[in-house]
C-alpha cells in the first residue's frame, strides 16, 4: 500500500489563528513528520483572591507530538505563573507521567522556570529548570 504525497513544501510552516481569550498554533515539519506543539491554548480571567486582591486565573492544554495531551490550571499574580496538571493522558507508547507543575517568574529580569513531574510509578520530583537571559 502507498502513501499519498503531501503537497506541502519541505519547510516548516506554523499556522495560528487568534480567538477571544486564547490562541491556537499548530507547526507542521516536513511531510510525513510529527507536528510540534499540537495544540496550545491559553485563556485567562480576572478574579479576587482571598485577600481581595486581584489575581488571573490561566487554563492551558497542551498535545505534544511524544503522545501526551495535558490539562493544566493555575493563575497569574504579578511577574509569577504558577500551573498544575489537571489531567494527562497519554499513549500506549509514551513514558508514564502522572502529574506537572510549572512555575514562570521574572526575577532580576530574567525569565526563570521550574517544571517538577511525577512519572514512571515516582512521586513528584523536579524535572527541570532554567533562567532564560535577554541577549
Amino acid at each position: 500500500m502507498t502513501t499519498p504525497r503531501s503537497s506541502r513544501s519541505a519547510t516548516s510552516r506554523t499556522s495560528c489563528s487568534r480567538t477571544t481569550p486564547g490562541r491556537s498554533c499548530t507547526t507542521s515539519a516536513r511531510p510525513g513528520s510529527p507536528t510540534r506543539p499540537a495544540s496550545e491554548s491559553v485563556p485567562a480571567r480576572s478574579r479576587p483572591d482571598s485577600c481581595g486582591r486581584s489575581a488571573t486565573a490561566a487554563r492551558l492544554v497542551l498535545a505534544h507530538p511524544t503522545g501526551y495531551a495535558e490539562v493544566w490550571y493555575g493563575e497569574v499574580e504579578g511577574a509569577r505563573i504558577t500551573l498544575a496538571t489537571d489531567l494527562v493522558a497519554r499513549t500506549s507508547t509514551a513514558k508514564e507521567y502522572t502529574a506537572g507543575q510549572r512555575m514562570y517568574g521574572l526575577v532580576e529580569g530574567d525569565l526563570m522556570y521550574a517544571y517538577d513531574m511525577a512519572a514512571e510509578g515516582h512521586e513528584m520530583q523536579s524535572h527541570l529548570w532554567g533562567r532564560l537571559q535577554r541577549v
